[in-house]
């Protein structure tokens, strides 16, 4: 059998028996399928990719040299290299191939792929252009109004019992919160320095490509690489890319982190009035901050521990409580596919919805109970909330730009292909939102019964 591992050979005169005949033979290893804890044959050689030759991310320094010996000490894969070999050589070059319709579409893509090779040299320049302390003081003060109306939702649900409500207490006091990226110079700078490696072949774009795809492999991989001279605590690199749009809890470290690529509209722009700004990135920090404390984040206690710190009488209120979200959302029909939402699957995303859009709005109205208090004239504060042009109250400006940051074109495809991921559908994302919330029906004046103000609706913070 002939191995096609040397990526010069085209396997065409026989791309039938080389895409079907080694395909049996490569997965029966039900071993290895035990090892790594995968069920079909399709993981197991899967998994085997992802850990010998995709970019892919431990999140661990440690983990990956463990897989790696692990993957070598089952001996199915060497009873057969050659099928090994033509399997990872079809997937290798399958996953190198741009796919595109046209020559139009070159630029963009060279574009892409400089962007996505060299991250952090491209985000030390992005950084240094965009990101500016008066923009991290600012949303560090947001971040502190919406977890100062956490604290107070904890302080107040009727439903925690003591204890639980301490553990809860102590997790939320004890968040970090990141604004801009995590920051680590000395790996930053190893991880620039790594470019040098680069070896171009002028005379062939294919090999340029393979070699820029092994450097890519060997970025994303460095803590792996390294795992024995960096510190225990070491961030995923991901964590040091601050031009990524993003913003996330993690609950390892108990920590949220709000990404300086975010920070533009529809998110957030310095001059836009306090309501927009809360309503928009506001409500995206309480949506992160809630992970904390939602199906997942509940199992997690103040240091990142994976911990069950809850009574058995709160936990079940709790479980009871997050099956309301379940039952809610798999009502919304997907009328393009007749389809319902997978309101299990997206559990967790809809509570920290519903919580964040609550915590973020109760942090807008303490900022201007403060300006009012400190202000000569509430009408001019009111005034000064508005955005000119919109006959909108603050309020209702507040929850306009919650939804505006979904707003989405969808064809129908493009429902398929978001029905079974974590978070809600865009559209259903903030009718669920606002429908459970009952300020939102008395700012807009929803009649109540009405779909955006039922009589029965989901609440957990």
């Amino acid at each position: 059998m002939r191995s096609y591992m040397n990526l010069s050979v085209a396997p065409c005169d026989d791309f039938y028996e080389y895409a079907c005949g080694n395909w049996k033979n490569l997965l029966t290893n039900t071993e290895l399928a035990q090892a790594l804890n995968v069920s079909t044959e399709l993981q197991v050689a899967q998994k085997f990719y992802n850990a010998c030759l995709s970019a892919v991310v431990f999140p661990f320094p440690a983990a990956e040299p463990a897989y790696l010996k692990l993957i070598r000490s089952v001996g199915g894969f060497s009873k057969n290299p050659e099928g090994v070999a033509n399997y990872l050589a079809m997937l290798l070059l399958y996953t190198m191939d741009a796919k595109l319709k046209g020559e139009k579409y070159h630029k963009d893509y060279c574009l892409s792929m400089v962007r996505f090779s060299f991250p952090h040299l491209l985000n030390k320049l992005y950084m240094a252009d965009q990101f500016n302390e008066r923009t991290r003081s600012e949303v560090y003060a947001i971040v502190q109004e919406v977890r100062n109306s956490q604290r107070k939702a904890l302080e107040k649900v009727e439903w925690l019992d003591p204890e639980t409500r301490r553990e809860a207490q102590l997790k939320e006091s004890t968040i970090e919160s990141i604004i801009g990226s995590y920051e680590n110079e000395e790996i930053t700078t190893r991880m620039i320095q790594e470019i040098r490696g680069l070896d171009l072949k002028e005379a062939s774009y294919p090999q340029s490509l393979i070699h820029l795809r092994k450097l890519v492999t060997r970025l994303r991989r460095f803590n792996g690489f390294h795992y024995e001279e960096l510190h225990n605590e070491s961030k995923p690199l991901d964590f040091l890319l601050g031009m990524q749009v993003n913003a996330f809890y993690y609950n390892l470290d108990n920590s949220i982190y709000v990404m300086a690529g975010i920070l533009h509209p529809p998110a957030y722009h310095p001059d836009w009035p306090n309501s927009l700004k809360l309503g928009t990135l506001g409500y995206l920090m309480g949506h992160e901050l809630t992970h904390g404390f939602d199906t997942m984040g509940s199992n997690f206690d103040s240091e990142g521990e994976m911990r069950n710190w809850w009574s058995k009488k709160s936990r079940a209120v709790f479980e009871e409580r997050a099956m309301c979200f379940v039952d809610y959302y798999d009502r919304y029909l997907i009328p393009e596919i007749n389809r319902n939402i997978n309101g299990k699957g997206t559990q967790d995303e809809n509570i920290a919805v519903s919580g964040g859009l609550q915590g973020a709005l109760d942090a807008y109205r303490n900022q201007m109970k403060q300006l009012k208090n400190r202000s000569e004239g509430a009408n001019a504060t009111l005034e000064s909330e508005k955005m000119p042009g919109l006959d909108l109250s603050p309020e209702q400006l507040f929850f306009l730009g919650f939804a505006q940051l979904w707003c989405a074109d969808y064809e129908q495809e493009h429902y398929w292909e978001e029905l079974g991921k974590e978070h809600t559908i865009d559209k259903y994302r903030v009718l669920g939102a606002v429908s459970n919330n009952h300020d939102f029906s008395q700012v807009y004046n929803c009649p109540s019964g009405s779909p955006m103000n039922p009589k029965n609706s989901c609440r957990i913070w």
